[in-house]
């Protein structure tokens, strides 16, 4: 499918934007809250991908390649409009809020373990909020995320397992034990 792009297969790059694009904003919305904001970056992920489809590489992972260009593109943006605004330290924190709050809440079981569940996130740092993310929302592998956080394939595993440690590790205060997350 990249190679058809590459080759000038205009239809290959609607597949990619097709099968990508509902990812690509379930992870821009976890840098920033403002919609039009990650979908003016994917918009712009994509002109670029076909502007300078001549000078781009192969790739056997087009997710990786495309949630790498997305984050770069919003931090980006973020950074331009804070210095526009005069503001010299850009704060990209990794939200990661989104899908436990699209569940929809029925009984008072589900209700409290929602509460324990953004509890528990909201000890994490945003770099472990992400990771998190990139590893059991968007089922990358540790070279991706390694690949994507700008760090080596054994530290991505160890800030996988230090975060899915302090998940539980907060769970466990609460008196509820964690079971979910299969390490692989």
């Amino acid at each position: 499918l990249w190679n058809s792009f590459l080759e000038g297969d205009n239809k290959a790059l609607h597949v990619i934007y097709e099968t990508y694009v509902q990812m690509l904003y379930c992870y821009g919305l976890n840098f920033t809250r403002d919609e039009n904001l990650v979908k003016d970056c994917i918009h712009d992920v994509f002109v670029d991908l076909f502007k300078y489809r001549k000078n781009l590489r192969e790739t056997n992972n087009i997710q990786l390649y495309l949630f790498k260009s997305l984050k770069n593109a919003i931090l980006k943006a973020i950074s331009k409009s804070r210095k526009y605004l005069g503001v010299d330290q850009m704060d990209d924190s990794f939200l990661f809020e989104k899908s436990v709050e699209e569940v929809k809440i029925e009984d008072d079981d589900d209700l409290y373990r929602t509460k324990m569940v953004r509890k528990a996130f909201s000890t994490l740092t945003s770099r472990q909020k992400e990771v998190l993310f990139l590893k059991f929302y968007s089922n990358l592998g540790y070279d991706e995320i390694s690949q994507i956080l700008n760090m080596n394939y054994q530290s991505a595993r160890n800030l996988v397992h230090r975060s899915i440690d302090k998940l539980r590790e907060s769970y466990s205060k609460n008196g509820i034990v964690l079971f979910f997350f299969p390490l692989k």
